[in-house]
């Protein structure tokens, strides 16, 4: 994550900070009374049976991706299985078809990837002359 004040300008100014449970503890210079900071974080996407946090324009992304390990699994699974002579093998069917998936599911990720901001590494502002504590949700 990153911490950016004062917001708003070109370059960004990133400050250091140090977290600790749900407290993030940002070292910058004494600020006036009020000031706004912009907090950038990563956080998990929840999918479950009563909705999701997935954008709708995101979601085949997900059912792709669900697809082609369902059918790599599926492929595992016959491959663990006897098979005899006289049923034709479905493995490999299983698998080229689940290398298409993949596949498609892949470049789907990479142009989205494509989207999203570069993490980078940064040196902080400034050398810290203070200290303020925001607490986050617990």
């Amino acid at each position: 994550g990153a911490v950016e004040y004062p917001i708003g300008q070109w370059p960004r100014d990133l400050v250091d900070f140090d977290r600790w449970g749900s407290a993030v503890t940002l070292d910058h210079a004494p600020p006036p009374s009020a000031y706004t900071v912009r907090v950038y974080y990563t956080q998990q996407h929840l999918v479950d049976g009563s909705g999701s946090t997935i954008t709708p324009a995101h979601e085949n992304v997900l059912v792709e991706g669900a697809a082609a390990l369902a059918i790599l699994a599926r492929a595992m699974g016959a491959a663990n299985a006897a098979e005899s002579a006289a049923t034709t093998p479905q493995t490999y069917q299983h698998l080229r078809v689940a290398q298409t998936r993949l596949d498609r599911w892949r470049a789907l990720l990479a142009r989205l990837s494509g989207q999203v901001g570069r993490r980078t590494l940064y040196a902080p502002a400034s050398t810290p002359l203070g200290r303020d504590i925001v607490r986050g949700p617990s």
